[in-house]
């Protein structure tokens, strides 16, 4: 199965902390799909303490094999102050997986 940019949308979380919009585009050889987002951070007293910018470059054909950047030195320093790239590639690992069972299974 190849991917789309509308199968992203369906396929990507919103909420708990993934509080932007997407933005989806295709790499220009045409063989991957960049994806655009951000992580709301909080205190531990339920105070906002900033986004971390992120993306995720997803291969069209092998869509599991996915990698995570976090861009500017703030989202990187929130990346490493709340632990976010792990919980994020279990997220997005657990979005693809689950979405590629569904189209299998209706395919």
């Amino acid at each position: 199965m190849t991917l789309t940019e509308a199968d992203m949308e369906e396929m990507l979380s919103h909420g708990s902390g993934i509080n932007g919009d997407w933005y989806i585009d295709e790499t220009k050889d045409g063989k991957k799909i960049r994806c655009f987002n951000l992580f709301e951070t909080m205190t531990e007293y339920g105070f906002v303490d900033g986004d971390a910018y992120f993306s995720l470059t997803i291969p069209k054909d092998d869509p599991q094999e996915f990698r995570l950047m976090f861009h500017g030195r703030k989202s990187q320093y929130l990346n490493q102050k709340y632990m976010l790239r792990d919980y994020l590639e279990f997220l997005f690992s657990e979005d693809i997986h689950y979405f590629l069972k569904d189209q299998k299974e209706t395919s």
